[in-house]
């Protein structure tokens, strides 16, 4: 296991807020090169891949922060030993584990989680990554109900992303 890997990914669902993850045991994803070589990320090791984080950034409450630490919770609870958690609770215990998440945690927010760096990379890859393929992905691969124009499928992301904007301002105040 890449224990660097699993920190991050512990830091950013944390940090984003993912409501649906940690204490539902849901969407996590582990992966690893099954040819061993001397290159980057070719030792075997597994590592977590983020994915299917639409409940996460108050995009479900408007941007807002969820106001609890539901999360932080889950991850030090017993009773959440499912999933990804099933591997940090143990590690938790580890007085060198704890201190390299802490560690980790406040290096991201004084860095890639810094607001005005968040809100810029989010601003890119929306400007040049998303939006130009925006609509031609939705046609191709729904969800249905939300294509009736590619104005209105532009409009309900930008709104989407206003949420993220709100949340990543407000958000940044937790790490401090």
């Amino acid at each position: 296991m890449d224990v660097q890997s699993l920190i991050d990914y512990f830091a950013l669902e944390l940090w984003i807020e993912n409501t649906d993850w940690i204490d539902t045991g849901n969407n996590y994803r582990l992966w690893r090169s099954r040819n061993i070589t001397n290159q980057p990320y070719q030792d075997g090791k597994w590592r977590c891949a983020v994915y299917d984080t639409e409940y996460s950034m108050g995009c479900d409450r408007q941007g807002a922060p969820e106001g609890s630490y539901r999360l932080l919770n889950a991850l030090i609870d017993k009773r959440y030993d499912t999933g990804v958690n099933f591997f940090v609770q143990p590690l938790l215990q580890n007085e060198q584990f704890r201190r390299q998440f802490v560690i980790t945690f406040m290096d991201l927010c004084n860095s890639c989680f810094e607001t005005e760096h968040a809100v810029s990379v989010l601003d890119d890859m929306y400007q040049n990554d998303y939006a130009p393929i925006l609509n031609q992905g939705f046609r191709r691969t729904g969800p249905d109900w939300r294509i009736d124009s590619d104005e209105n499928m532009t409009a309900y992301t930008e709104k989407l992303i206003g949420y993220e904007k709100t949340f990543i301002e407000g958000r940044t105040q937790a790490c401090i």
